[in-house]
């Protein structure tokens, strides 16, 4: 008996529970990020790991125009002597500057999330997801949609849902987790059920 006593007294305590989610509800951009992160959460948990592909490209293009503006401000080249490298740099800046505006206007949209294909061997498909969400402004309604991460026009399956952040959160703002993956296992439950007919 003293053993036993002595065996479950020496195991380490249970780690406590996360503490829930808390938004202030009249803030809706943190109201819409709290549902984002929530909706990658039970995607990630639902075995598409994540793909940082197009984020690891924007890192660089942003990371190779500072190189370029530091370049601009301290060559150890005096005025007008630089003017050369100047037009060259600012140029480039602005190339870099654009193709960030155009890959956030034309390809990443409303995205939130792109992943690798699911990572379960009876899953044959070679497609991943493109998770989007979009919320009006002033809006109560959260749009949140699931595609393939490389659509062609004859190929796109899209799972599309709509529901109210009212339904998401208590009066106190506490976020339930339980309810947007509820929602989210649906959209993916849907969308592998269209990607295997």
């Amino acid at each position: 008996n003293m053993a036993s006593v002595t065996s479950s007294s020496s195991q380490p305590p249970a780690p406590p529970a996360p503490a829930p989610r808390k938004v202030v509800l009249e803030d809706q951009t943190a109201v819409k990020r709290a549902i984002d992160e929530s909706v990658i959460k039970a995607v990630l948990a639902a075995g598409y790991p994540e793909n940082h592909s197009l984020s690891d490209t924007k890192l660089a293009i942003g990371f190779l125009s500072c190189a370029i503006a530091l370049v601009a401000q301290f060559y150890p080249l005096p005025f007008p002597d630089n003017k050369w490298l100047l037009a060259t740099c600012c140029t480039l800046y602005f190339i870099g500057s654009g193709v960030l505006q155009c890959m956030a206007t034309y390809i990443e949209k409303d995205t939130i999330m792109l992943t690798h294909p699911k990572s379960d061997p009876q899953w044959l498909s070679p497609l991943g997801l493109r998770v989007s969400s979009k919320m009006l402004p002033h809006d109560e309604i959260y749009f949140l949609s699931i595609t393939s991460s490389r659509s062609a026009a004859h190929h796109t399956t899209l799972i599309e849902r709509s529901f109210s952040v009212g339904t998401c959160f208590d009066s106190n703002g506490v976020l339930h987790e339980d309810v947007i993956e509820k929602h989210v296992v649906n959209m993916i439950r849907d969308f592998e059920v269209k990607k295997t007919k």
